[in-house]
């Protein structure tokens, strides 16, 4: 089983139409196909809530292989990351308004954990939709931590899982001298083949 997971609402960031979330899923559907059992979930743009639900869905689906995807708004292109970082920023709000509060997400964890996917090979296969590179700076919100709290699973639970971060759709002309964003039918395609690295890599 694969879990594809986004997140609610950013606060000050648009939400994506539903038509063209109605595209999305269709694409996720064809995956099935495959045999593969495919579930999407909403994770909170919350501090407190996200890891619970990350506890809750790992206990509730035990997936074969997890893809998060997260956004990286002043990135041109679509990032894979290669780590996430034990770390949150204070003084960040989340969507409910309140802070992190301590910056090291867990005290007696190491620094960074390494992705459980073979990073090079996910990024090849992406790059056949959307300009893509390697990430080893997930920052420190909440993409970091859904990326973080999916790591820190005990080894026998620890499936292939990835953070994949797009930037915002954008058209097809750019300014002079600017390579254009990938627009959402790039980003589409570009989660499909996520998909399907995964469900390789799980095989």
């Amino acid at each position: 089983m694969l879990l594809v997971t986004g997140f609610g609402r950013f606060p000050a960031r648009r939400s994506i139409r539903p038509k063209n979330r109605r595209r999305a899923r269709r694409r996720l559907r064809r995956l099935a196909r495959l045999g593969w059992r495919i579930e999407r979930r909403v994770l909170p743009v919350e501090w407190a809530r996200l890891p619970a639900e990350l506890a809750r869905l790992e206990a509730e689906l035990a997936p074969d292989a997890t893809l998060h995807l997260g956004l990286a708004a002043r990135r041109r292109g679509v990032t894979v990351e290669a780590r996430a970082h034990n770390r949150r920023r204070p003084l960040s709000c989340d969507a409910a308004g309140r802070r992190a509060g301590d910056p090291r997400i867990d005290a007696a964890a190491p620094f960074t954990r390494p992705a459980t996917v073979d990073v090079a090979r996910m990024t090849v296969a992406l790059s056949h939709a959307a300009p893509t590179a390697v990430s080893r700076e997930a920052g420190a919100y909440l993409c970091n931590l859904a990326l973080w709290g999916r790591l820190a699973a005990p080894p026998a639970a620890l499936s292939s899982s990835s953070m994949f971060r797009r930037p915002c759709p954008a058209v097809r002309s750019a300014r002079r001298g600017c390579a254009p964003r990938p627009d959402l039918a790039d980003l589409i395609r570009a989660a499909k083949a996520a998909c399907l690295t995964l469900i390789a890599a799980a095989r």
